[in-house]
């Protein structure tokens, strides 16, 4: 497997944590990462998430919370379970949310004016 469809495709998936568990999560103040591309991300993003696409992640690391829970999510759970890999080997913790139809439903969906690495809204919607 050439090494960017091992980085996209991976096998992270299998780390996905259950529904609730993730639910507790963001509840109690995780800070939710979308790590799909900028074209996913535009057609809306998780209410109160983070936009950082996953072949851009380890540039943006410190952009992102250290006192925090990370709940990563993508399209399927597979690049969220390499973003979560790439976190914790970091020193992050971080657990895999799975799809963005999972996160979708514990938060909602936010649409327009998704939010940078940077924590301001941009209309590019990604970092």
């Amino acid at each position: 497997m050439s090494k960017l469809k091992e980085l996209l495709c991976g096998s992270g998936a299998e780390s996905v944590r259950p529904e609730n568990e993730i639910a507790d999560l963001i509840k109690n103040g995780a800070f939710i990462l979308d790590v799909r591309t900028m074209m996913e991300a535009k057609k809306g993003v998780a209410h109160g998430a983070t936009n950082i696409p996953l072949l851009r992640l380890k540039r943006h690391l410190d952009d992102l919370p250290r006192d925090k829970m990370i709940v990563t999510y993508c399209g399927t759970g597979e690049r969220a379970g390499k973003a979560k890999d790439i976190l914790e080997a970091a020193g992050f913790k971080a657990a895999n949310g799975g799809s963005y139809a999972t996160i979708w439903k514990i938060v909602g969906d936010q649409g327009v004016g998704v939010k940078a690495a940077s924590g301001a809204p941009t209309k590019a919607r990604a970092a």
